[in-house]
């Protein structure tokens, strides 16, 4: 009899950590700050914007891919540039920015990395731009100035 009841609690602890590992495996949880997306063998079929516990097929036929969903922050570093007047500038710069369609983002950069060297190349492209048509002695404020830019007189 005692024997008996030893195997059934090692039965019981068993079949309770096969349905917590197969829990683990189908369940999952979304946070309130973040999207989830769920592909199923690479190609997105469903993603999640609000918080809750949510099913999926196990691993191998679906993936979760997890996004941020909060105000996300990058900054570009110092970078130097060039004015019309030909005067070396450094500039510090950020953008701050958000994932709006998780689907979208998954598909167009994958992740915050690739998202990143995307606004990188945008930003330093567009401050070379803004940079390069500017001098460098408008931009200084003299005394006499109005903010046009203007002197008095």
């Amino acid at each position: 009899m005692r024997l008996r009841s030893i195997v059934t609690i090692l039965i019981l602890i068993i079949l309770a950590a096969v349905v917590a590992i197969a829990g683990s495996m189908v369940f999952f949880v979304v946070d309130e700050t973040e999207y989830v997306v769920v592909t199923r063998f690479g190609d997105p079929v469903r993603a999640y914007t609000e918080p809750g516990l949510k099913l999926k097929w196990p691993e191998p036929i679906e993936t979760l891919y997890r996004y941020d969903n909060r105000l996300l922050i990058y900054e570009a570093g110092e970078v130097e540039f060039l004015p019309k007047d030909k005067k070396n500038i450094i500039l510090d710069s950020y953008v701050v920015w958000r994932i709006d369609d998780p689907v979208k983002f998954l598909k167009t950069v994958k992740d915050e990395m690739g998202a990143e060297d995307k606004l990188r190349d945008i930003v330093l492209s567009e401050l070379g731009i803004a940079v390069g048509n500017y001098e460098l002695a408008f931009s200084i404020d003299r005394p006499g100035r109005d903010e046009t830019g203007c002197d008095d007189g």
